[in-house]
Protein backbone atom coordinates (compact mmCIF):
# COMPACT_ATOMS: atom_id res chain seq x y z
CA UNK A 1 0.00 0.00 0.00
CA UNK A 2 1.30 3.42 -0.96
CA UNK A 3 -0.49 6.71 -0.41
CA UNK A 4 0.79 10.27 -0.51
CA UNK A 5 -1.06 13.48 0.26
CA UNK A 6 0.30 16.98 -0.26
CA UNK A 7 -1.66 19.87 1.19
CA UNK A 8 -0.87 23.54 0.73
CA UNK A 9 -2.66 26.58 2.14
CA UNK A 10 -1.56 30.08 1.17
CA UNK A 11 -2.71 33.44 2.50
CA UNK A 12 -1.84 36.66 0.70
CA UNK A 13 -1.84 40.23 1.95
CA UNK A 14 -4.15 42.12 -0.43
CA UNK A 15 -2.70 45.56 -0.03
CA UNK A 16 -4.71 48.68 -0.79
CA UNK A 17 -1.55 50.81 -0.56
CA UNK A 18 1.13 49.55 -3.00
CA UNK A 19 3.79 51.65 -1.27
CA UNK A 20 3.41 49.71 1.98
CA UNK A 21 6.24 47.20 2.32
CA UNK A 22 5.71 44.40 4.84
CA UNK A 23 4.28 40.86 4.79
CA UNK A 24 3.50 39.47 1.33
CA UNK A 25 2.17 35.95 1.98
CA UNK A 26 2.31 32.93 4.29
CA UNK A 27 2.19 29.34 3.03
CA UNK A 28 1.50 26.22 5.09
CA UNK A 29 2.64 22.93 3.52
CA UNK A 30 1.75 19.50 4.87
CA UNK A 31 3.02 16.21 3.43
CA UNK A 32 1.68 12.79 4.47
CA UNK A 33 3.05 9.45 3.30
CA UNK A 34 1.54 6.07 4.12
CA UNK A 35 3.41 2.86 3.36
CA UNK A 36 2.65 -0.71 4.32
CA UNK A 37 1.33 -4.14 3.45
CA UNK A 38 -1.37 -6.58 4.46
CA UNK A 39 -1.67 -10.25 5.41
CA UNK A 40 -4.91 -12.18 5.01
CA UNK A 41 -6.52 -15.17 3.36
CA UNK A 42 -9.50 -15.86 1.14
CA UNK A 43 -10.85 -19.40 0.95
CA UNK A 44 -13.71 -20.74 -1.14
CA UNK A 45 -15.35 -23.79 -2.65
CA UNK A 46 -18.00 -24.61 -5.25
CA UNK A 47 -20.53 -27.41 -4.78
CA UNK A 48 -22.19 -28.80 -7.88
CA UNK A 49 -25.60 -30.24 -6.99
CA UNK A 50 -26.38 -31.17 -10.60
CA UNK A 51 -25.71 -29.90 -14.11
CA UNK A 52 -27.83 -26.80 -13.54
CA UNK A 53 -27.44 -25.94 -9.86
CA UNK A 54 -24.27 -24.78 -8.13
CA UNK A 55 -23.51 -23.39 -4.68
CA UNK A 56 -20.52 -21.32 -3.66
CA UNK A 57 -19.10 -20.74 -0.20
CA UNK A 58 -16.27 -18.43 0.72
CA UNK A 59 -14.68 -16.66 3.67
CA UNK A 60 -12.26 -13.78 3.88
CA UNK A 61 -10.23 -13.60 7.04
CA UNK A 62 -9.55 -10.22 8.61
CA UNK A 63 -6.67 -8.49 6.85
CA UNK A 64 -3.94 -7.06 9.02
CA UNK A 65 -2.45 -3.91 7.49
CA UNK A 66 0.92 -2.82 8.91
CA UNK A 67 1.23 0.87 8.12
CA UNK A 68 3.83 3.54 8.69
CA UNK A 69 2.63 7.12 8.46
CA UNK A 70 5.21 9.84 7.89
CA UNK A 71 4.19 13.48 8.07
CA UNK A 72 6.05 16.77 7.69
CA UNK A 73 4.91 20.36 8.23
CA UNK A 74 6.49 23.48 6.75
CA UNK A 75 5.63 27.17 7.04
CA UNK A 76 7.10 29.70 4.61
CA UNK A 77 6.75 33.44 5.23
CA UNK A 78 7.53 35.84 2.41
CA UNK A 79 8.00 39.61 2.62
CA UNK A 80 7.98 42.43 0.13
CA UNK A 81 11.31 43.64 -1.16
CA UNK A 82 12.33 46.61 0.91
CA UNK A 83 10.39 45.59 4.00
CA UNK A 84 11.62 47.49 7.10
CA UNK A 85 13.89 46.00 9.71
CA UNK A 86 16.16 44.20 7.28
CA UNK A 87 13.83 41.20 7.10
CA UNK A 88 14.84 38.65 4.50
CA UNK A 89 12.47 38.08 1.62
CA UNK A 90 11.62 34.52 2.69
CA UNK A 91 11.80 32.68 6.00
CA UNK A 92 10.94 28.99 6.44
CA UNK A 93 10.36 26.77 9.43
CA UNK A 94 10.23 23.00 8.92
CA UNK A 95 9.08 20.41 11.41
CA UNK A 96 11.28 17.30 10.96
CA UNK A 97 9.65 14.23 9.51
CA UNK A 98 7.65 12.30 12.10
CA UNK A 99 6.77 8.62 11.70
CA UNK A 100 4.21 6.42 13.41
CA UNK A 101 3.67 2.69 12.88
CA UNK A 102 0.37 0.97 13.62
CA UNK A 103 -1.91 -1.82 12.38
CA UNK A 104 -5.46 -1.84 11.02
CA UNK A 105 -7.43 -5.09 11.05
CA UNK A 106 -10.34 -5.20 8.58
CA UNK A 107 -13.69 -6.96 9.23
CA UNK A 108 -14.34 -10.67 8.74
CA UNK A 109 -16.45 -11.61 5.70
CA UNK A 110 -18.34 -14.76 4.72
CA UNK A 111 -20.11 -15.36 1.41
CA UNK A 112 -22.75 -17.81 0.21
CA UNK A 113 -23.91 -17.91 -3.41
CA UNK A 114 -26.18 -19.90 -5.69
CA UNK A 115 -26.54 -20.15 -9.47
CA UNK A 116 -29.34 -21.90 -11.33
CA UNK A 117 -28.88 -22.49 -15.06
CA UNK A 118 -31.90 -23.00 -17.31
CA UNK A 119 -30.12 -24.64 -20.18
CA UNK A 120 -29.50 -22.08 -22.93
CA UNK A 121 -32.52 -20.03 -21.89
CA UNK A 122 -30.89 -18.13 -19.06
CA UNK A 123 -29.87 -18.26 -15.43
CA UNK A 124 -30.54 -16.77 -12.02
CA UNK A 125 -27.95 -16.09 -9.33
CA UNK A 126 -28.08 -14.96 -5.72
CA UNK A 127 -25.34 -13.97 -3.33
CA UNK A 128 -25.34 -13.17 0.38
CA UNK A 129 -22.37 -11.71 2.21
CA UNK A 130 -22.00 -11.46 5.98
CA UNK A 131 -19.73 -8.63 7.14
CA UNK A 132 -18.95 -8.20 10.83
CA UNK A 133 -17.78 -4.60 11.17
CA UNK A 134 -17.36 -5.00 14.93
CA UNK A 135 -14.25 -7.15 14.36
CA UNK A 136 -12.25 -4.25 12.88
CA UNK A 137 -9.62 -2.85 15.23
CA UNK A 138 -6.49 -0.74 15.59
CA UNK A 139 -3.27 -1.83 17.31
CA UNK A 140 0.17 -0.37 18.00
CA UNK A 141 3.15 -1.19 20.19
CA UNK A 142 3.01 2.08 22.15
CA UNK A 143 -0.74 2.60 22.40
CA UNK A 144 -3.60 0.19 23.07
CA UNK A 145 -6.44 1.93 21.20
CA UNK A 146 -8.83 0.64 23.90
CA UNK A 147 -11.24 3.55 23.55
CA UNK A 148 -11.18 3.52 19.75
CA UNK A 149 -11.74 -0.25 19.53
CA UNK A 150 -14.53 -0.06 22.11
CA UNK A 151 -16.20 2.61 19.98
CA UNK A 152 -15.95 0.34 16.92
CA UNK A 153 -17.74 -2.45 18.77
CA UNK A 154 -20.37 0.00 20.03
CA UNK A 155 -21.04 1.98 16.86
CA UNK A 156 -20.91 -0.76 14.23
CA UNK A 157 -22.73 -4.07 13.73
CA UNK A 158 -22.97 -7.19 11.57
CA UNK A 159 -24.77 -6.78 8.25
CA UNK A 160 -25.96 -9.14 5.56
CA UNK A 161 -25.46 -7.80 2.05
CA UNK A 162 -27.67 -9.36 -0.63
CA UNK A 163 -27.53 -9.46 -4.41
CA UNK A 164 -29.77 -11.30 -6.86
CA UNK A 165 -29.94 -11.18 -10.63
CA UNK A 166 -30.74 -13.14 -13.71
CA UNK A 167 -30.88 -13.26 -17.49
CA UNK A 168 -33.46 -14.70 -19.87
CA UNK A 169 -32.65 -15.41 -23.51
CA UNK A 170 -35.27 -15.09 -26.25
CA UNK A 171 -33.60 -15.80 -29.57
CA UNK A 172 -31.23 -12.86 -30.11
CA UNK A 173 -32.71 -10.80 -27.29
CA UNK A 174 -31.51 -10.68 -23.69
CA UNK A 175 -33.51 -9.58 -20.67
CA UNK A 176 -31.65 -9.01 -17.42
CA UNK A 177 -32.67 -7.76 -14.00
CA UNK A 178 -30.95 -7.40 -10.68
CA UNK A 179 -31.39 -6.16 -7.14
CA UNK A 180 -28.91 -5.45 -4.36
CA UNK A 181 -29.27 -4.32 -0.78
CA UNK A 182 -26.47 -3.14 1.51
CA UNK A 183 -27.79 -2.39 5.04
CA UNK A 184 -26.55 0.40 7.26
CA UNK A 185 -23.27 -0.71 8.93
CA UNK A 186 -23.89 1.54 11.96
CA UNK A 187 -25.72 0.07 14.94
CA UNK A 188 -28.72 1.59 16.69
CA UNK A 189 -26.37 2.44 19.57
CA UNK A 190 -24.45 4.92 17.46
CA UNK A 191 -26.76 7.78 18.40
CA UNK A 192 -25.38 9.92 15.58
CA UNK A 193 -28.12 11.50 13.41
CA UNK A 194 -26.39 11.14 10.04
CA UNK A 195 -25.75 7.40 10.60
CA UNK A 196 -29.42 6.44 10.94
CA UNK A 197 -30.07 5.61 7.30
CA UNK A 198 -26.84 4.93 5.44
CA UNK A 199 -27.98 1.73 3.78
CA UNK A 200 -28.13 1.41 0.01
CA UNK A 201 -30.39 -0.54 -2.32
CA UNK A 202 -30.70 -0.56 -6.11
CA UNK A 203 -32.65 -2.20 -8.92
CA UNK A 204 -31.29 -2.64 -12.45
CA UNK A 205 -32.80 -3.75 -15.72
CA UNK A 206 -31.15 -4.42 -19.08
CA UNK A 207 -32.51 -5.09 -22.55
CA UNK A 208 -29.92 -6.46 -24.95
CA UNK A 209 -29.55 -7.63 -28.54
CA UNK A 210 -26.84 -10.10 -29.56
CA UNK A 211 -25.76 -10.53 -33.15
CA UNK A 212 -22.61 -12.07 -34.60
CA UNK A 213 -21.25 -8.72 -35.73
CA UNK A 214 -22.45 -6.51 -32.87
CA UNK A 215 -24.32 -6.34 -29.61
CA UNK A 216 -26.44 -3.62 -28.04
CA UNK A 217 -27.46 -3.11 -24.40
CA UNK A 218 -29.88 -0.61 -22.92
CA UNK A 219 -29.73 -0.39 -19.14
CA UNK A 220 -31.79 1.37 -16.48
CA UNK A 221 -30.87 1.59 -12.81
CA UNK A 222 -32.50 3.12 -9.78
CA UNK A 223 -31.13 3.33 -6.25
CA UNK A 224 -32.00 4.62 -2.83
CA UNK A 225 -29.66 5.93 -0.22
CA UNK A 226 -29.39 8.73 2.33
CA UNK A 227 -26.47 11.16 2.10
Amino acid sequence: LRYQEDFSLEERDLKTDPTLKDLRDVEFIETNNDRGGAVGARLGMILRANDNLRFGLGIQTPRSFSLTKTFTYRIVTRYDAGAPGGISRAEAETDPANAYTFKIVTPFKANLGMTMQFGKNGFIGADMELVDYTTARLTATDYGFQTENANIRLLYRQVLNARIGGEWVIDKYRLRAGYMNFPNPFSNNAGIPFTRDLGYSAVTGVFGIREKAYFLDLALAGGKRAD
